[in-house]
């Protein structure tokens, strides 16, 4: 497994404390230790000098649309600027819009109501939030995901009724969704 070590950068570690000088390893993917400056460092293949940078983890998107092009082949490339500014990690199903769950009667509502979201079509191969989930799960998407489950969407599968109360039967159909997501 390759290791590298992240070698005298300021460590700002989410925690709430004061920033120090220290080390990251890592191995593979994963941050296998944080040292501080002064403890003793592991032999590592790669060394990357952090001198005058700052090691901080992976930022949160509280407010993303990214789960509209998490299901897109080429989303690595349309998010490549959020990783680059150290987001790793969006929230998705903000301002009640989410992909799923979803009702092919109602597709096209949907669709259109989250053009505000997304320029590109993609195929929805889910119905299901879970079915969504397992399939963002499978394609290893770029950035983390946490998804809420909008409102809208929620409406758009359990119910024919755009606007105003529901009927007691699509309710009941909506919540059961909600529960199951």
């Amino acid at each position: 497994m390759d290791t590298t070590l992240l070698r005298s950068g300021l460590i700002v570690d989410g925690l709430g404390g004061r920033a120090f000088r220290g080390h990251v390893l890592l191995r593979g993917d994963r941050i296998d230790a944080i040292l501080r400056e002064e403890d003793a460092t592991p032999e590592t293949f790669d060394v990357v000098d952090a001198t005058g940078c700052v090691i901080a983890p992976g930022f949160i998107d509280m407010h993303s649309h990214a789960d509209w092009q998490l299901p897109l082949d080429n989303h690595p490339d349309l998010l490549s600027c959020m990783l680059e500014q150290g987001v790793t990690t969006v929230i998705g199903g903000n301002c009640g819009i989410s992909p799923a769950p979803l009702r092919r009667e109602t597709l096209g509502r949907l669709h259109d109501f989250a053009s505000i979201a997304r320029d590109e079509h993609f195929d929805y191969n889910w119905e299901s939030f879970a079915e969504y989930l397992e399939q963002m799960g499978n394609a290893r998407p770029a950035l983390n995901l946490a998804e809420l489950v909008g409102h809208s969407s929620l409406r758009y599968a359990g119910s024919n009724s755009a606007r105003g109360r529901m009927p007691d039967e699509e309710l009941s159909t909506c919540l059961d969704q909600l529960r199951r997501a």
